[in-house]
């Protein structure tokens, strides 16, 4: 059983990386393939302090979380959750994931680049949910975040305006990272980031 779980995680995640390759042309640079692969991967970390959480929900919806991306048109969630959903049914081993998780991992897709007010309780409540947007949210912080925020297309007008943008974007007191084990794995990156004053004090230059 085991073994067979971790085919499927494996599965997904390749199904998802091919996907977001093929169409890396029409993706904001921030969220390509490599970003996927990081959420995945810090899932990985944060699950390690939540043993009791169900680790086939929480990869798999990493894997797919993104993959709406592809689409140039629309909320990149809803296209997410309708892609990964013709995946899973069309795939020879996806298609035998338990009903109940499959309906928790498509719903936690589409609802993952929600406000925390804006998801019902069963996601409010959910550990799974909670590790996957928190390691969405992970991958902003430091040396990466200020990569990716110059690499978003929609903060290339300046350095500073990249630079607003992250100090707005993760706020030291309003960033929420909402799962334990989130907010240690988290804490390193928030470390750097905010105690990475030099660059801030640049912006007097710009």
């Amino acid at each position: 059983m085991e073994e067979e779980k971790d085919k499927r995680i494996k599965i997904a995640l390749s199904v998802s990386l091919d996907e977001l390759e093929k169409h890396e042309n029409n993706i904001n640079p921030a969220h390509r393939a490599d970003h996927t692969q990081r959420v995945f991967n810090l899932c990985k970390e944060i699950l390690t302090y939540h043993k009791e959480a169900d680790d086939e929900i929480v990869l798999i919806a990493a894997a797919f979380h993104d993959i709406g991306r592809s689409k140039k048109e629309g909320k990149h969630e809803i296209w997410s959750e309708e892609i990964a959903k013709e995946k899973i049914e069309n795939n020879s081993i996806l298609r035998y994931i338990n009903e109940e998780k499959k309906r928790l991992i498509l719903k936690i897709v589409k609802n993952h680049a929600k406000s925390d007010n804006e998801v019902d309780d069963e996601l409010k409540n959910s550990l799974e949910f909670k590790i996957l947007v928190d390691a969405d949210r992970i991958d902003g912080f430091g040396p990466i975040g200020i990569i990716r925020a110059s690499l978003d297309e929609r903060f290339q007008k300046s350095a500073k305006e990249q630079l607003d943008h992250i100090r707005d974007k993760y706020d030291v007191d309003n960033y929420k990272l909402n799962s334990n084990g989130g907010q240690i794995v988290g804490g390193k990156y928030k470390t750097y980031l905010y105690e990475f004053e030099r660059i801030y004090k640049e912006q007097e230059y710009i």
